[in-house]
């Protein structure tokens, strides 16, 4: 049976129902009309990603005493925030990964459209998919750029490496990256040293397929503060790091990262919100090492304009040290 239509006054009369207060006081009709004027440009489903911890387990649903709306929109606010943090790391990772894809590609092969060739992809590649893909991408696109290279370069696979790459899907490109080259190629082991992920190419991949996850969340606004990425099939394609300094452990003891046996690890998950931000953040250092890009996360993290104890434990670091990990130095 499908749910009744209900108008903003109705959703905003519901919440109160159940149990929604306000912080600063306001009686029942101020806070409907605060509610309503939110839920007017801001819908339903998205805000209840912000409530949905607070509900008890009775039936029918009701809020946990406490439950107010000022620390809803304020951690819509921080979700916001952080979001736009995120997609900025993910942005410059993206033109990286483009840049660094077209001109390795190129000089390896010595062409200036490897793309259009067979014999530049792995034999079990579906690259006739790959290019289609791009193609359709190509074609439809309405911007100036499109238009001035279509009058030339009929197809996507004729264009040049360094014009190709920016016709077509961080998602693409990841799968190319994963599975495309053959295995003669060097073309990936020099992009995640290039992006700073020196002999730990594997692990490199399915960072990078965890930003396309991320990259995709933050494009349709969705929530990001307190998430587990990939499907739990999915998740398995996250590979351990080479890298040392991911088994460390916090010595309470000494106040310190250490190789102690005992302690908590940086991150809960491989597949948390706080393992995606470490793994952009060491290639960050590699490509823009004079960018704020650290100290502006961390300004969020300490300074949260609600209530929550152990925000960074939200996002999936262990404990509040985090920041003196030896990845975040």
């Amino acid at each position: 049976m499908n749910p009744d239509f209900r108008t903003v006054e109705q959703q905003a009369d519901l919440l109160i129902q159940r149990g929604m207060h306000s912080s600063f006081g306001l009686g029942k009709k101020e806070l409907k009309n605060q509610i309503v004027e939110r839920l007017r440009f801001i819908n339903y489903y998205r805000l209840s990603a912000y409530w949905s911890m607070a509900y008890t387990d009775d039936t029918p649903k009701r809020f946990h005493p406490g439950t107010y709306w000022e620390d809803v929109m304020a951690r819509y606010m921080f979700d916001r925030k952080l979001r736009q943090i995120f997609f900025d790391a993910i942005s410059r990772i993206e033109i990286a990964l483009r840049t660094q894809i077209a001109y390795n590609w190129s000089k390896e092969t010595q062409e200036d459209a490897p793309q259009s060739r067979s014999n530049n992809y792995a034999a079990s590649y579906k690259y006739k998919d790959f290019l289609s893909k791009v193609n359709t991408y190509y074609i439809d696109n309405q911007s100036e750029e499109a238009v001035l290279y279509r009058n030339r370069y009929t197809e996507a696979r004729f264009l040049p490496a360094w014009v190709f790459v920016e016709f077509t899907t961080f998602g693409n490109l990841q799968k190319l990256m994963d599975r495309g080259f053959k295995a003669s190629s060097h073309v990936v082991n020099i992009v995640s040293n290039e992006l700073g992920y020196a002999g730990d190419k594997d692990f490199f991949l399915s960072g990078i397929a965890l930003l396309k996850d991320i990259r995709n969340a933050c494009a349709h606004q969705s929530r990001v503060w307190d998430r587990r990425w990939l499907s739990r099939k999915g998740a398995c394609i996250l590979k351990d790091s080479h890298n040392s300094a991911w088994k460390l452990r916090w010595d309470d003891n000494n106040n310190t990262w250490t190789n102690a046996a005992n302690g908590d690890t940086l991150i809960i998950q491989k597949d948390t919100t706080a393992a995606a931000l470490t793994f952009c953040y060491q290639i960050i250092k590699a490509i823009a090492p004079h960018s704020n890009w650290k100290e502006r996360l961390v300004e969020l993290l300490d300074a949260p304009d609600f209530p929550a104890r152990n925000v960074y434990r939200i996002l999936g670091f262990s404990n509040e040290h985090w920041v003196k990990h030896p990845l975040w130095q």
